[in-house]
């Protein structure tokens, strides 16, 4: 009896001290993150790895799907992408064995770039090693020489950003936010995480792009890369920020949200959502048609393709109803008749 007691206890202490290890290496892992140490992170991690007792304990607290917020997905995608290490060991090993940024093999295509994108979209269930990789782990990455790191370097963030947002993980607003964020990524690189946050279409991602714009008005790239990404996060919400970018005066900008605007109308997006999608058309097609009667549409050339995508009987009734108005100029008339016949033709269309 004395034995077993004894023996219990002893398994006991080893547990309390693997889970005290685990901890310990926890808060470690999650501040080397945070500072982008990437030689303390998958040191302290090995180390941990190497600990059988510890990564048991660590793995059985790792959940996919637990409930990410602002204060902790960095201590949970921490959790999530040691797991994957235990659990999918090989799969992780191929995000840093990448064809498409071995030169051997990029130099002897048609565009001799390296390109990552289409080998990390069947990867994007190791979302948080993708993660994990962006934060940390480039500076160890086995590029292929000198000479290449800085494209192959670039092209990794990029497929990174892309392959992480159009993943489902429930992280990557916050993981995105972070690097439009930081000041330390370049030009190119903010506005492709910028890209990636607005394709994810959720509403977290609308209210920093919202941020974004508050800040970009002296800034009409920004503005402009603000104008064609809003439309993917398709909400009532999204109108309002894409119809005050339709009357910005920079052509580019102009371009860009009647682009968004046909994102936002896609109907194939707004499936169960019948009545939000005819609120969104009733606010959205008085805005198409005052541009419409402008005597020079100026850079809304595909104003036609727009408001044919939009349709609707509103839209039909509204534009027949201004043809008739004898106060019209013959060009503008003229012109808003032949988008009346492009839009009634993409009405018959959706009915036949």
């Amino acid at each position: 009896m004395k034995k077993t007691y004894f023996t219990i206890s002893i398994l006991a202490s080893l547990f309390i001290t693997s889970s005290a290890m685990a901890g310990y290496l926890d808060q470690r892992l999650s501040q080397a993150w945070v500072q982008g140490e990437g030689d303390s992170y998958f040191q302290a991690q090995n180390n941990l790895l190497n600990d059988a007792e510890a990564v048991t304990a660590w793995v059985k607290d790792a959940h996919p799907h637990a409930a990410y917020d602002e204060e902790n997905w960095v201590e949970l995608v921490v959790r999530e992408a040691t797991a994957l290490r235990v659990n999918q060991a090989g799969e992780v090993a191929r995000l840093y064995e990448l064809n498409g940024l071995r030169s051997e093999n990029y130099l002897r295509w048609r565009r001799p770039e390296p390109a990552v994108l289409r080998e990390l979209k069947p990867m994007r269930h190791l979302a948080a090693s993708m993660m994990e990789l962006y934060q940390l782990g480039f500076d160890s990455y086995p590029w292929s020489g000198p000479a290449y790191e800085k494209s192959e370097r670039l092209a990794l963030q990029m497929g990174l950003l892309h392959a992480i947002g159009e993943s489902e993980h429930p992280a990557r607003v916050y993981f995105l936010s972070h690097v439009v964020d930081s000041g330390f990524n370049s030009r190119a690189v903010r506005l492709s995480a910028l890209s990636a946050l607005a394709k994810t279409g959720e509403q977290g991602a609308l209210k920093i792009l919202a941020g974004l714009l508050e800040d970009a008005e002296h800034d009409d790239e920004m503005r402009a890369w603000l104008a064609g990404s809003l439309g993917h996060i398709r909400s009532l919400e999204t109108w309002p920020m894409v119809e005050s970018l339709l009357a910005d005066q920079t052509p580019s900008v102009q371009k860009a949200s009647l682009a968004s605007v046909r994102l936002l109308l896609s109907r194939w997006h707004w499936d169960g959502r019948a009545n939000e999608l005819e609120a969104l058309r009733s606010q959205v097609t008085p805005v198409l048609v005052k541009i419409l009667e402008r005597p020079e549409p100026g850079s809304y050339s595909n104003l036609g393709e727009t408001l044919s995508l939009v349709g609707g009987k509103q839209l039909i009734k509204s534009l027949q109803l201004r043809v008739k108005d004898p106060a019209l100029k013959d060009d503008v008339r003229s012109r808003m008749q032949s988008v009346l016949s492009l839009v009634e033709r993409a009405e018959r269309r959706r009915h036949n």
